[in-house]
Protein backbone atom coordinates (compact mmCIF):
# COMPACT_ATOMS: atom_id res chain seq x y z
CA UNK A 1 0.00 0.00 0.00
CA UNK A 2 1.53 3.31 -1.40
CA UNK A 3 2.59 5.69 1.74
CA UNK A 4 0.67 9.01 1.78
CA UNK A 5 2.43 11.91 1.72
CA UNK A 6 3.43 14.24 4.77
CA UNK A 7 3.20 17.91 4.60
CA UNK A 8 3.14 20.62 6.96
CA UNK A 9 1.39 23.56 6.23
CA UNK A 10 2.31 26.97 8.10
CA UNK A 11 -0.11 29.44 8.72
CA UNK A 12 -2.39 26.97 8.29
CA UNK A 13 -5.47 28.85 10.24
CA UNK A 14 -4.76 31.64 7.58
CA UNK A 15 -7.44 32.07 5.06
CA UNK A 16 -4.97 30.59 2.04
CA UNK A 17 -3.33 28.39 4.52
CA UNK A 18 -6.79 27.11 5.49
CA UNK A 19 -7.98 26.26 2.47
CA UNK A 20 -4.90 24.81 1.45
CA UNK A 21 -4.72 22.52 4.00
CA UNK A 22 -8.55 21.30 3.37
CA UNK A 23 -7.03 20.32 0.08
CA UNK A 24 -4.13 18.37 0.78
CA UNK A 25 -6.16 16.66 3.22
CA UNK A 26 -8.96 15.94 0.92
CA UNK A 27 -6.46 14.41 -1.47
CA UNK A 28 -5.52 12.00 1.23
CA UNK A 29 -2.16 13.73 2.14
CA UNK A 30 -0.65 13.10 5.85
CA UNK A 31 -1.30 17.41 6.79
CA UNK A 32 0.18 18.65 9.82
CA UNK A 33 -0.85 22.25 10.30
CA UNK A 34 1.24 24.52 12.32
CA UNK A 35 -0.85 26.80 14.07
CA UNK A 36 0.06 29.24 16.29
CA UNK A 37 -2.96 31.59 18.01
CA UNK A 38 -5.65 30.12 16.43
CA UNK A 39 -5.80 25.97 17.01
CA UNK A 40 -9.10 25.64 15.09
CA UNK A 41 -9.26 25.26 11.25
CA UNK A 42 -11.89 27.21 9.32
CA UNK A 43 -12.16 27.38 5.92
CA UNK A 44 -13.52 30.20 4.00
CA UNK A 45 -17.13 29.17 4.12
CA UNK A 46 -17.23 28.84 7.91
CA UNK A 47 -16.90 25.87 8.45
CA UNK A 48 -14.58 23.79 10.50
CA UNK A 49 -12.16 21.23 9.10
CA UNK A 50 -13.28 17.49 10.33
CA UNK A 51 -11.41 16.05 13.34
CA UNK A 52 -8.83 14.06 12.28
CA UNK A 53 -8.23 15.19 8.79
CA UNK A 54 -5.32 17.41 9.91
CA UNK A 55 -2.63 17.26 13.01
CA UNK A 56 -2.68 20.63 14.55
CA UNK A 57 0.61 21.40 15.85
CA UNK A 58 0.90 24.38 18.39
CA UNK A 59 4.29 26.48 16.66
CA UNK A 60 5.19 30.13 15.97
CA UNK A 61 7.53 30.51 12.87
CA UNK A 62 9.16 33.76 14.55
CA UNK A 63 11.18 31.27 16.55
CA UNK A 64 14.14 29.31 16.05
CA UNK A 65 12.79 25.46 15.35
CA UNK A 66 9.54 26.96 14.47
CA UNK A 67 8.90 27.32 18.58
CA UNK A 68 8.58 23.39 18.72
CA UNK A 69 10.56 21.28 21.20
CA UNK A 70 13.52 19.88 20.14
CA UNK A 71 13.11 16.45 19.71
CA UNK A 72 9.45 17.16 17.80
CA UNK A 73 11.76 19.18 15.46
CA UNK A 74 14.12 16.85 15.00
CA UNK A 75 11.83 14.06 14.19
CA UNK A 76 10.28 16.43 11.51
CA UNK A 77 13.89 17.13 9.90
CA UNK A 78 14.53 13.26 9.95
CA UNK A 79 12.69 12.02 7.01
CA UNK A 80 9.26 13.06 9.11
CA UNK A 81 8.24 15.07 6.26
CA UNK A 82 7.85 15.10 2.05
CA UNK A 83 6.95 18.30 1.76
CA UNK A 84 6.49 21.93 3.43
CA UNK A 85 4.25 24.80 2.22
CA UNK A 86 5.07 28.34 3.94
CA UNK A 87 1.84 29.92 4.30
CA UNK A 88 2.50 32.28 7.27
CA UNK A 89 2.47 35.64 7.05
CA UNK A 90 1.33 39.38 8.31
CA UNK A 91 -0.16 40.91 5.41
CA UNK A 92 -1.79 43.62 7.42
CA UNK A 93 -0.37 47.28 6.73
CA UNK A 94 0.65 49.74 8.90
CA UNK A 95 2.63 47.11 11.53
CA UNK A 96 5.85 48.26 12.78
CA UNK A 97 9.00 46.91 10.85
CA UNK A 98 9.43 45.17 13.44
CA UNK A 99 6.43 42.88 12.94
CA UNK A 100 7.63 42.11 9.26
CA UNK A 101 10.77 41.18 10.17
CA UNK A 102 10.16 38.37 12.50
CA UNK A 103 7.18 36.79 11.02
CA UNK A 104 7.65 37.27 7.27
CA UNK A 105 11.73 37.54 7.14
CA UNK A 106 12.59 35.53 10.01
CA UNK A 107 10.05 33.18 9.70
CA UNK A 108 11.12 32.35 6.19
CA UNK A 109 14.63 31.94 7.23
CA UNK A 110 13.55 29.44 10.39
CA UNK A 111 11.13 27.22 7.43
CA UNK A 112 14.26 26.97 5.57
CA UNK A 113 16.46 26.00 7.86
CA UNK A 114 14.19 23.19 8.67
CA UNK A 115 14.14 22.47 4.53
CA UNK A 116 17.65 22.15 4.51
CA UNK A 117 18.73 20.33 7.48
CA UNK A 118 15.81 17.61 6.25
CA UNK A 119 16.01 18.07 3.12
CA UNK A 120 12.31 18.67 1.83
CA UNK A 121 11.27 20.24 -1.23
CA UNK A 122 9.56 23.72 0.01
CA UNK A 123 6.42 25.17 -1.72
CA UNK A 124 6.89 29.31 -0.59
CA UNK A 125 4.17 31.34 -0.74
CA UNK A 126 4.93 34.66 -1.46
CA UNK A 127 3.44 38.13 -3.32
CA UNK A 128 3.24 39.47 -6.88
CA UNK A 129 3.78 42.70 -5.36
CA UNK A 130 7.58 42.00 -4.72
CA UNK A 131 7.23 43.71 -8.28
CA UNK A 132 6.98 46.88 -5.78
CA UNK A 133 6.09 49.65 -8.02
CA UNK A 134 7.23 48.37 -11.42
CA UNK A 135 5.36 48.91 -14.64
CA UNK A 136 4.35 47.14 -17.00
CA UNK A 137 5.16 43.22 -18.07
CA UNK A 138 6.51 41.47 -14.57
CA UNK A 139 8.09 37.83 -15.46
CA UNK A 140 8.12 35.39 -12.83
CA UNK A 141 11.66 34.96 -13.53
CA UNK A 142 12.12 38.17 -12.38
CA UNK A 143 12.88 39.37 -8.84
CA UNK A 144 15.75 41.75 -8.07
CA UNK A 145 15.15 44.71 -11.16
CA UNK A 146 16.17 47.34 -8.66
CA UNK A 147 12.20 48.36 -8.31
CA UNK A 148 11.21 50.64 -5.58
CA UNK A 149 9.24 48.64 -2.86
CA UNK A 150 5.80 50.76 -1.88
CA UNK A 151 5.90 49.79 1.75
CA UNK A 152 7.34 47.66 4.59
CA UNK A 153 4.96 44.75 3.77
CA UNK A 154 5.92 44.76 0.09
CA UNK A 155 9.49 44.90 1.15
CA UNK A 156 9.75 42.07 3.69
CA UNK A 157 7.96 39.94 1.19
CA UNK A 158 10.91 40.74 -0.99
CA UNK A 159 13.77 39.80 1.62
CA UNK A 160 11.78 36.58 2.52
CA UNK A 161 11.49 35.25 -1.28
CA UNK A 162 15.28 36.58 -1.80
CA UNK A 163 16.49 34.42 1.12
CA UNK A 164 14.51 30.98 -0.98
CA UNK A 165 16.31 32.39 -4.04
CA UNK A 166 19.72 32.31 -2.34
CA UNK A 167 18.33 28.82 -0.23
CA UNK A 168 17.73 27.03 -3.53
CA UNK A 169 21.14 28.24 -4.69
CA UNK A 170 22.39 26.52 -1.98
CA UNK A 171 20.33 22.86 -2.99
CA UNK A 172 17.60 23.37 -1.20
CA UNK A 173 14.42 22.43 -3.38
CA UNK A 174 11.77 25.12 -4.13
CA UNK A 175 8.95 26.34 -5.68
CA UNK A 176 7.27 29.77 -5.56
CA UNK A 177 3.77 30.66 -5.80
CA UNK A 178 2.67 34.76 -5.77
CA UNK A 179 -0.55 35.42 -5.75
CA UNK A 180 -1.71 39.18 -6.13
CA UNK A 181 -4.55 40.98 -3.95
CA UNK A 182 -6.64 37.71 -2.77
CA UNK A 183 -10.63 38.01 -2.55
CA UNK A 184 -13.92 35.96 -2.01
CA UNK A 185 -14.12 32.88 -3.74
CA UNK A 186 -14.91 32.80 -6.96
CA UNK A 187 -18.39 31.72 -7.47
CA UNK A 188 -20.15 33.01 -4.34
CA UNK A 189 -17.81 36.06 -3.77
CA UNK A 190 -17.61 34.94 0.35
CA UNK A 191 -14.80 35.91 1.95
CA UNK A 192 -14.09 34.70 5.82
CA UNK A 193 -11.22 37.79 6.39
CA UNK A 194 -11.99 41.47 5.87
CA UNK A 195 -8.67 42.42 4.63
CA UNK A 196 -6.76 44.25 2.29
CA UNK A 197 -9.14 45.10 -0.84
CA UNK A 198 -12.19 44.76 1.72
CA UNK A 199 -10.97 47.62 4.27
CA UNK A 200 -11.74 50.19 1.90
CA UNK A 201 -15.13 48.25 0.18
CA UNK A 202 -17.12 47.19 3.41
CA UNK A 203 -16.91 50.81 4.83
CA UNK A 204 -17.79 52.43 1.34
CA UNK A 205 -20.63 49.80 0.56
CA UNK A 206 -22.06 50.28 4.41
CA UNK A 207 -22.22 54.26 3.46
CA UNK A 208 -19.54 55.25 5.71
CA UNK A 209 -16.90 56.41 3.21
CA UNK A 210 -17.96 58.92 0.23
CA UNK A 211 -15.18 59.10 -1.99
CA UNK A 212 -11.35 57.18 -2.03
CA UNK A 213 -8.66 59.16 -3.88
CA UNK A 214 -7.11 56.97 -6.35
CA UNK A 215 -6.24 57.27 -10.03
CA UNK A 216 -9.00 55.87 -12.20
CA UNK A 217 -6.34 54.34 -14.65
CA UNK A 218 -4.46 52.54 -11.43
CA UNK A 219 -4.60 48.80 -11.29
CA UNK A 220 -5.98 46.14 -8.99
CA UNK A 221 -5.42 42.43 -9.88
CA UNK A 222 -8.26 40.44 -7.90
CA UNK A 223 -7.75 36.90 -7.36
CA UNK A 224 -9.79 34.57 -5.93
CA UNK A 225 -9.12 32.80 -2.78
CA UNK A 226 -9.89 28.83 -4.54
CA UNK A 227 -8.08 29.30 -7.28
CA UNK A 228 -5.14 30.86 -5.11
CA UNK A 229 -5.58 27.62 -3.11
CA UNK A 230 -6.07 25.10 -6.53
CA UNK A 231 -2.47 26.81 -7.44
CA UNK A 232 -0.73 26.06 -4.43
CA UNK A 233 -2.34 22.61 -3.67
CA UNK A 234 -1.18 21.47 -7.39
CA UNK A 235 2.02 22.71 -7.45
CA UNK A 236 2.47 20.95 -4.28
CA UNK A 237 1.37 17.57 -5.61
CA UNK A 238 2.94 18.23 -8.71
CA UNK A 239 6.28 19.33 -7.06
CA UNK A 240 9.14 17.63 -9.45
CA UNK A 241 7.79 19.61 -12.27
CA UNK A 242 7.08 22.67 -10.52
CA UNK A 243 10.58 22.85 -8.87
CA UNK A 244 12.87 25.58 -9.58
CA UNK A 245 9.58 27.70 -10.62
CA UNK A 246 8.06 30.54 -9.87
CA UNK A 247 4.09 30.68 -10.64
CA UNK A 248 2.04 33.74 -10.41
CA UNK A 249 -1.61 33.57 -8.99
CA UNK A 250 -3.39 36.12 -10.61
CA UNK A 251 -6.26 37.53 -12.28
CA UNK A 252 -7.46 39.62 -14.75
CA UNK A 253 -6.45 43.32 -14.07
CA UNK A 254 -9.14 45.96 -12.79
CA UNK A 255 -9.31 49.79 -13.03
CA UNK A 256 -9.78 51.85 -10.22
CA UNK A 257 -12.51 53.24 -12.60
CA UNK A 258 -14.65 49.72 -13.26
CA UNK A 259 -14.02 48.94 -9.01
CA UNK A 260 -15.51 52.75 -8.50
CA UNK A 261 -18.35 51.54 -11.20
CA UNK A 262 -19.00 48.44 -9.07
CA UNK A 263 -19.30 50.50 -6.04
CA UNK A 264 -21.38 52.92 -6.91
CA UNK A 265 -24.30 50.29 -8.34
CA UNK A 266 -24.30 48.49 -4.75
CA UNK A 267 -27.66 49.07 -3.21
CA UNK A 268 -26.16 50.61 0.39
CA UNK A 269 -23.97 52.63 -0.94
CA UNK A 270 -24.26 56.42 -0.64
CA UNK A 271 -21.61 56.51 -3.66
CA UNK A 272 -23.48 57.66 -6.49
CA UNK A 273 -21.71 57.99 -10.42
CA UNK A 274 -17.99 57.58 -9.13
CA UNK A 275 -16.84 56.63 -5.72
CA UNK A 276 -13.11 57.49 -6.05
CA UNK A 277 -12.09 60.85 -6.97
CA UNK A 278 -8.98 61.49 -8.68
CA UNK A 279 -5.39 61.71 -6.93
CA UNK A 280 -1.85 62.66 -7.60
CA UNK A 281 -0.40 59.90 -6.99
CA UNK A 282 0.87 57.80 -10.26
CA UNK A 283 -0.54 54.38 -11.49
CA UNK A 284 1.96 51.29 -12.29
CA UNK A 285 2.29 48.05 -11.08
CA UNK A 286 -0.89 46.73 -9.42
CA UNK A 287 -0.86 47.34 -6.12
CA UNK A 288 1.19 51.00 -6.46
CA UNK A 289 0.83 53.68 -4.16
CA UNK A 290 -2.56 54.37 -3.35
CA UNK A 291 -3.76 51.14 -5.16
CA UNK A 292 -1.03 49.08 -2.81
CA UNK A 293 -2.79 46.11 -1.35
CA UNK A 294 -1.24 42.30 -0.33
CA UNK A 295 -1.01 39.00 -1.11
Amino acid sequence: MRRRPRVLVTGAAGLVGAEVTARLAAARHQVTALVHNNPVLVRNDGTALETGAVTCLPGDVTEPRLGLPEAEYRALAAGGLDRIVHCAAVTDFGLPDEVYQAVNVDGTAHVLELARVGGVPLVHVGTAYVCGERDGLIRETELDEGQRLANAYEDSKFRAETLVHKAQADGVRAAIVRPSIVVGDERTGVVRDYKNIYVVLKPATEGKVRSIPGQYEARLDLVPVDYVADIITEVTQRFEEAAGRTFHAVGAPLTLRDFSDVMAEYPRSTCRGSSLRPASTPSGCPGANACTTSA
